[in-house]
This record gives C-alpha cells, structure tokens and sequence, in this order.
C-alpha cells in the first residue's frame, strides 16, 4: 500500500548485519555450554571442526523445520520485514536437467490474454490505493512554457523529423521501430538526461524542490527507454542457439532497466567503492554480502564478481557474527568456504551478461544458466550438509520456503534435524549468503526484495531476473515434484515473453510493482505520495500513462508534448479517454445540438493527443522569438505553434487551431512596416501543411494590407496571384494601366520600382519560373494578366528611352527608327487587346483582355504620333500594313458602339482624365476627380478614385497621378499636346481617320 515516511531526509545505511549479529551472537553464546563434566568445550570457530556444541539456529540446513520464531536480521537498509527461512535447495533432482529433457519437449500452449492485460481495462488499485487517482491528485493543473529556447528547438525539430519519416508509409516495421528509438533516444540527450546525475539528498530522483523540467526529464528517462529501447552499440558474439544479431537490434527490457538503474537511481553510490577499499580486506567489512547481493540484484554482476574475487575470507567479518573470536576462517572451514565461493564466482562468470553481454534473460543461453545456477545450489546444499542431505532426499523432505516450498508449522527440532545441521561443513552466514544470491539469480522475488534498497530496486530487480514464464517466479515452487515442473515448461517461443517481449515485460513490471507494494509496509518498499517524482514512477511501473501525463503536463510541456508525440507514432498512447469521443469530434456543432449530444457528452480526455498539443501550441504561440545557437535556429513562437497545431490527428481541429493563430497574427512589424519575411515563412508552414485554403486567405490578407499601406505593387501582385485572387489582382493592374495612360508615362517609374515589379519587368521567365515551381496556378495568373501593363509600359520605356537612359545605357539603346517601330508595334498590339471585347461595335463580357476597353481612345490617341506624321529621316512610314488594318479595326468597333453606352462614355472618362492631367492638374476637373465621379464604376478604371476608407486601394491610388510639370522632359513625345482640354472621343477619331487615309493612300501611291 502507499504509505507517506515520517522523514523526507534521505535515508542512511544501517549496520547491514546488526541484527543478525546480535541473534547469531547469543545464540551461540547460549549454545555453548557444555553438557559432560569435562567442562565448556572450546569455541565454535577455534578448531577445525565446523559442529557446534548446541543445537543451531533456526536455519536453512536440510530437514531442520524453520518457524521463524526469532525474527530474522534486517536487511542492509534498515528494513522490519521478518524473513522466512532462507532458500533451501531442493531434495528432489530437477528433471529438466536430464538428457533426455523430456519436460522441456512438452508443449504446454497458454493463453495469451491470461498473462498481458489489456490498456483498455479499467485501472486497479493496490490494497485500495489507486495509483492512478494519486497521480491525478498530486498533478499541477497550471501550465507554463519554462524550457529553454535549446530544449524547444531541439524537441521540435527530433518531432518534425520523425512526422515527415513516418509518413512515407514504404517504411518497414523495424524502421519504424528504429526511428522511434532514434527520436525517443535524441530526446533524452536533447534534455539533457545524460548528465543529469543523481539528486543530492532524494531518496528516489530529484527532490519537490527541484526544476519541474529535471522532474520531467527523470520520469522520461526510464518511460522513453522502455517502449523504445536504444540499440546495441556493438554486436553480440554467435551462439550455439542463435544466430549473431545485428548490431543496431534494440536492447532487451532487463539491460534497459540495468542501464536506468545504473545512470539514475543509485541510493548509495559510495557503498560498492567503500566495500572494495575496505581494509584489511573486502571480505572484513560488515556489509560485504549485503553489497554482493545488492549488486547481484542491480544487475551488476561484474561489481559482485570483483567483490567476491577480492575477498581473503581469511579476514571475514561474519566469523564475528557467528561467535569467532576473531575476524576470519582458518584450516578446513576457510577450504570449504573458498570451495562454495569459487563455484559461486563460476556460475557467475558463465553468465550470458558476463559472457556476451546478452540481457535476453528469456533466451535459451539464460535457461542453460538457470540450469547450472539449480545444479550449483544443489551441490551447495549436498556439500555443506554432507549426509544428512542424502537422507533428507531420501526422506522426501522439502523445507526450502524462499524456493516456494510451504514451511512446516511446527517449531519444534527432531534428533535428525538436529544432527544433520550439526554436521554442516560451511558456516552459516556463508551458507545463507550464496543460497540468497543464487535465490536473487533465479527470480526468487523474497531474496530480491530483502537486498532492495527500495520499491525502485525490488520491482527492477524481480523484472529483470525474471525467466519469462507466465507465472511469477516468486511463486513457483521450484522444489515441485516432476508433474509440477512439467506442467510450468513449454517450448521456447511459445510464451508471451517471446512473441511480445516489450508487451510482456511492462506487465511484469507492472505485477512487481503490486506485489512489492502489497506484501510489505515497510517505508522504504511504499510509495511516497507526497513525492510527485515517486507517484510518476510508479504510473511508469505500472503502466499507467494517462496519470502520468496528468503529472507530466504540469512540469514541463515540452517533454509532455515530445513523449505523446512519441507515444502516438509507437501506437503506445492509450488514455482514458471515451471511446466515442473521437467519433463525435467528426460532427459539426450544429449536428450535435440536432443530436442533443451536449447535454450528455462524457467529460472529455484532457491527456489525449490534441489537447495537449493544443495547448503545447498555445504556449508557443505566446512565445515571442526563440533563438538557439546549439542548433543555429531562429524561429519566432507562432511558427512553431503552427507546426505543432499541424501535427494534431484530427484534421478539423488542426485547421481551426491553425486558422485562430493566423488571423490573430499581425503581418507587419512592430513598427508597423510590412515585410515579406513573415508572410513567406506563414505560407511556407501553411504548403508543408497542405492547408491550401489557409495560406490563400494569409497571402490576400497580406496583399490587401500592402494596397492599403504601400506602393509595393509588385507584391501586391505577387501575392494576390498566390492567393488565387483574381478580381483583385486585376484591381491593381487596372490602377497600373490607368496611371499609364493617364500620365501617358510608364508608372511607376523606374527608380521607385519595388524588387518584386522590377523583377517581373526585367528578368519575367525566371522570376514566373520561381512562383511555378510553388505554385503553378499563380503563376500561370500572373503571367496572362500582368503581360498587358508589361507591353504598356514598354511601349512609354522605348518611346522615352532617349530621354531616360544614362550615359552607360545609351551605347544600347535602339536607333530613332529601329525605336518608333518598336515603339509602334508594341502599342498595335496593345490596342488590339484593347479592342478585342467590342468587336464589330458588339460587346462581348465573356472576352478576357488583358486591357481594359475603358483606355482605348487613350491608346488610339497614343497612336496619333505615327499616323501621317513627317517624318524628318526617312519617307517611308512607320506602321506596316497589317497595323494599319488592325488600327482600323479597333477605330471602327469603337465608332459602331452607341454613344449612350457605357462603354462609349467610360472612354470618354479616361479621355478627359488624361487632358485634365496635361492642361489643368490642379484644376477642379483634375484626373483624380472625373475618374472617381465616374458613373461607370463596373469598370476598372474607376479604382483610380476609390478612397481607402471606402475599401479601395488608398494609398496607390492616391499616389498613382503625379502632376504632369514633374514629368516635364522625361518624354519623348506628348500627344495631348496637340489636342484641346475639351476634346471627345470623336474628335480622337476624326484626326486618327484622316491620318490614316492618307497613310493608306501613300501606300498606294508607293
């Protein structure tokens, strides 16, 4: 049961044998009075001779009957428990050591379901403690975001990894495997569990005071491990049994749990090296079997190797305990003691860790070990009682309680007990010590817990010992007879622990755990529920991961939000969560009013997937800037918010997660000025995403603030054309046309061009070739609309190149000839678009022109200048034929439509917008004015005149119309020069006919 420790000072090392020394020591000072009149015989370790004068202690030895009627010493930790008598070898012989090995070809099938159970079964409870509903209550409900930018960053990027690996659903199963060790692996370093250390003055992990995040970090380091072992870092060597195993097969539960024990709990860290140095020799200090046995139970058997291979019993502390007069063995006692510790120190050299480093305690290699461990334990026990061990086996006697035998009740000692335990050749504190350290090797789950230092401790150390069958191994009665043992043995890869060893261990922890906590109070072997660390160590032991996330969330949302990502990917996250909850989450709000499901729906699980992501994102949206050098990475707190909100399961979720921080993130600095940076990397997550529709929205949400606040017209653009807006991508180049023909100059002008524009005008194939290979929608939209204000101003840029171009750039720049054909071809071309809605004086909306028909009288009267004008080079004309056929055209379509149209008077605007601007800029009817009076506002060049208070563009448009004495020698030529402020579209024609009739009849004159 838990228990809450009168203490939270750490605990201290007790004098291991004090107690045992006190009962042995009396004992045998009352057992050796003499009996003849000869006197007091000598003491019992003064001769050769290893009888006792009196009758022994209750012990181990053979058919001796143990009540346990004086408590057996305390274990090396200061523990209560009374012991029951230590481990007794079996009298009868274990078949399975036969050639024949007929139990062991017995295949006896078990059930699967009757050993692993399943995570969807309720949670139990522990001698009415609920481990589970501890965890719930010593949990913070509080979260923050307290990492480091290091922490962060790194987590997020082993994660991301790990998303993108596993969506390539190619992937084998041990890939999938391996890349989950790999992350779980890279984020114990990326927190820094290496070198964490233990805890000064915590019993078990860090104390209450310490970081949350070290808590956190603690917990993971054995959690990670066991669902995701490491691989091995060098190959095993072939066995006789196996074939090699590659190098980067993941470790065997036990040597993970070996590993944990190793780097983070180690109560007393002093305690091996003390023993080793200790002076005289090892073997001299109290505590010597009590650290072997520690170390068996830790799995360090290389420390309890070196220990017994240091010892000169010669100097052995325990001879003091058993009533020497002095420290050590002599003559033929210290024979037979090196005799039985050197057997022991050869079974434990065979072990499969010391031999090959193997930690598959399940394997064939441990069952031939556990063989020589049963055989080496007998011999022990037909050694040190001699013959009366023969007659026990022949009596048919089976006293080993510690093997599962049941003790016989009565205290009292027979003739024959009495006089074969008198005839033991090795002492007794010896005797026991190596029955208790075979005991802990074979899984013996007593011995293991008494050489515990903790709950910790007990529960490993019966996991990792444990041989895989079904049945735990504390309970099973090796000294059974042969039916018995039969019916426990089964071909080897029938059991749990080989078809599903990761599954079977984690229940065999978890058993450990609730047997520890079940059969003894002592404080050591409770949890302390006043200790967050120990109760989410326990929900770690007993597999209970809803709990423990419960704790998780509130030190650290990093590590709680990696371990689910983790979890969720290795099919390991299971949460008390409804089962229909997920099923629910697909119906919209309106579908569950209709369903009345509100008002009965099930409290909903707060640890699953996409709520703790969720709010992992919120708390880094909340971030402002995270910077890391370690990982040279500078990402701002909404980015990564939006990577994690991308990566929660449900799709609906994610994208209303997603969609909430983009509207509430400002696209403009701090400062208020806008920057590309930001709406590139929203648009970037957006596409890794596939959030298709929420990047469009961004990126004209963006684009609107660019029209509203710059001249940026290129990235307004740009990222109209990216959010597949063309209605309003068409607006600004209306308004760009517009300023064009108004001002007949090329706007804007070249020096206050922004990068996006000059690019798209200089270099266009690369520039489009960029935005296809993001997006080829956008990029097939702006490069058919964007060609019409292109060739627009490249007609005023060849028109005006002498005026325009420096020194540098002259040298290349056309001829005067070559320059007006050039000049003259691009605005035919121009005008023809113009013209191509109105054909035959019909309109026709379904015609997409890349310019507006509001601008052709403009156009035609641009066109004035090359129709029947001197020219002082050459006679020859400057429009061909074909032009001049198309330039006839787009006059009489214009002149077929009525006058009272729209489209007729929408000319006649820009007509006397683009007078007003030469002859009265300033005037009351000025070019802003007529346009924004127009009536004809279905009409792009209306846009000109929008305010941006009414949602138009404000800031380009009232920019866009210079005054006209500021553009005074940038031309070449003016056309409106030559005509008056009042002029009409008739009066346009009229002079554009008249020059055309003569160029026509020129033509044919020759």
């Amino acid at each position: 049961m838990f228990t809450v420790p009168q203490s939270s000072s750490p605990p201290s090392t007790p004098d291991a044998r004090a107690k045992q020394k006190q009962q042995i020591s009396s004992f045998f000072a009352a057992s050796n009075v003499s009996n003849t009149p000869a006197g007091a015989p000598p003491s019992l370790f003064s001769l050769a001779s290893t009888t006792p004068a009196g009758p022994p202690p209750s012990s181990v030895y053979g058919s001796v009957n143990y009540n346990s009627s004086i408590p057996f010493p305390s274990s090396r930790y200061g523990k209560s428990t009374t012991r029951s008598s230590p481990l007794k070898q079996p009298t009868v012989r274990d078949t399975r050591d036969d050639n024949d090995g007929d139990a062991m070809d017995e295949d006896h099938d078990m059930d699967m379901n009757s050993f692993i159970m399943s995570n969807d079964q309720p949670i139990q409870s522990i001698e009415g403690f609920n481990i589970h509903a501890v965890a719930k209550a010593v949990a913070k409900q509080d979260t923050n975001l307290s990492e480091s930018d290091d922490v962060i960053i790194g987590s997020e990027n082993i994660v991301e990894g790990l998303d993108l690996f596993m969506r390539d659903t190619r992937k084998s199963g041990e890939e999938v495997d391996a890349a989950l060790a790999s992350a779980a692996d890279q984020a114990l370093t990326v927190w820094g569990v290496g070198q964490m250390g233990q805890i000064e003055g915590a019993r078990i992990g860090p104390g209450e005071g310490s970081s949350p995040v070290i808590k956190a970090c603690f917990v993971s380091s054995l959690l990670l491990p066991l669902h995701h072992p490491p691989p091995h870092k060098q190959q095993q060597p072939r066995s006789m049994f196996r074939t090699a195993k590659s190098p980067d097969r993941p470790k065997p539960v036990p040597e993970v749990l070996v590993d944990w024990l190793h780097q983070h709990h180690n109560p007393y860290p002093e305690e091996f090296k003390e023993t080793l140095e200790y002076q005289p020799n090892t073997c001299g200090s109290d505590r010597f079997w009590d650290v072997v046995l520690s170390r068996t139970t830790r799995g360090s058997i290389k420390d309890a190797l070196k220990l017994l291979k240091e010892a000169d019993f010669r100097q052995a502390a325990t001879a003091l305990e058993e009533g020497g007069e002095e420290p050590g063995y002599r003559g033929k006692q210290l024979g037979n003691v090196q005799r039985v510790v050197n057997r022991a120190i050869a079974v434990l050299e065979a072990c499969p860790a010391i031999q090959s480093e193997d930690w598959n305690v399940a394997s064939s290699d441990w069952s031939i070990f556990r063989k020589r461990i049963r055989q080496a334990l007998q011999d022990l026990a037909a050694f040190a009682e001699g013959p009366s061990h023969a007659q026990s086996q022949e009596d048919g006697v089976f006293e080993a309680e510690n093997f599962g035998l049941s003790s016989v009740q009565d205290s009292g000692f027979s003739l024959s007990k009495t006089s074969r335990s008198t005839e033991s050749r090795v002492p007794f504190s010896v005797y026991q010590a190596l029955q208790e350290l075979y005991g802990i090797m074979l899984g013996n789950g007593r011995e293991i817990t008494a050489a515990s230092a903790d709950w910790v401790e007990a529960s490993i150390g019966q996991t990792i010992w444990w041989d895989g069958e079904a049945e735990d191994v504390g309970n099973v009665n090796f000294s059974a007879s042969r039916n018995n043992r039969q019916s426990l043995a089964r071909t080897q890869g029938n059991r749990p622990v080989d078809l599903m060893p990761r599954t079977a261990y984690l229940q065999k922890l978890s058993l450990s755990l609730r047997q520890v906590l079940a059969e003894h109070e002592d404080v050591e072997l409770q949890v302390n529920t006043t200790s967050s660390v120990e109760v989410a160590l326990a929900c770690v032991f007993d597999d209970d991961l809803d709990g423990l996330l419960s704790i998780l969330r509130g030190w650290s949302s990093t590590v709680v939000a990696t371990v689910v990502e983790i979890a969720y990917r290795g099919s390991w996250l299971t949460t008390s969560a409804a089962p229909s909850q997920n099923l629910m989450d697909q119906f919209s709000q309106s579908d569950l009013m209709i369903l009345n499901y509100s008002q009965n729906k099930p409290a909903r699980d707060t640890n699953s997937h996409d709520d703790i992501l969720s709010l992992y994102a919120d708390l880094l949206y909340d971030r402002p800037m995270l910077r890391s050098t370690k990982y040279d990475a500078e990402h701002e707190g909404w980015e990564l918010a939006i990577q994690v909100a991308g990566r929660l399961s449900n799709g609906t979720t994610s994208t209303n997660l997603i969609t909430r921080f983009l509207e509430d993130l400002p696209l403009e600095g701090a400062t208020g000025s806008t920057n590309s940076v930001r709406i590139n990397k929203v648009m970037s997550l957006c596409q890794r995403l596939s959030l298709n529709s929420v990047s469009q929205r961004m990126a004209r949400r963006y684009a609107t603030l660019l029209v509203n606040s710059t001249q940026n017209y290129g990235d307004a653009l740009y990222y109209y054309a990216r959010a597949h807006d063309l209605v309003r991508l068409k607006e600004v180049l209306d308004l760009l046309i517009s300023s064009c023909l108004v001002q007949s100059l090329a706007y804007p002008p070249a020096a206050d061009l922004d990068d996006t524009l000059h690019a798209m005008l200089t270099s266009p194939n690369q520039t489009l070739a960029r935005l296809n290979m993001i997006d080829h929608e956008a990029a097939e939209m702006l490069s058919i609309h964007f060609s019409g204000y292109a060739m627009l101003r490249s007609f005023y840029d060849l028109r005006d190149q002498v005026m325009t171009a420096s020194s540098a750039s002259a040298k290349t720049a056309l001829r005067p000839i070559a320059r007006r054909k050039a000049a003259a071809a691009t605005l035919i071309a121009v005008i023809t678009s113009a013209a191509d809605s109105i054909y035959g004086g019909l309109y026709d909306a379904s015609v997409s022109s890349i310019i507006p028909v509001d601008g052709l009288v403009v156009l035609l009267g641009e066109a004035l200048v090359f129709v029947n004008a001197p020219n002082p080079i050459t006679p020859k004309p400057i429009l061909t034929l074909t032009q001049t056929s198309a330039l006839l055209s787009a006059i009489e379509s214009l002149a077929s439509l009525p006058t009272a149209s729209s489209i007729h008077t929408a000319c006649a605007d820009v007509l006397q917008a683009a007078l007003a601007h030469r002859h009265d800029p300033d005037g009351e009817a000025s070019a802003s004015g007529i346009l924004s009076k127009s009536t004809t506002s279905h009409f792009s060049f209306s846009v000109v005149g929008r305010s941006a208070d009414s949602g138009g563009f404000g800031v380009l448009s009232q920019e866009s119309l210079s005054k006209d004495g500021e553009a005074e020698g940038k031309r070449a030529w003016d056309w409106r020069s030559g005509m008056k402020r009042d002029a009409g579209v008739d009066d346009v024609v009229k002079v554009l006919r008249l020059g055309l009739a003569k160029e026509v009849a020129r033509g044919w004159l020759g």
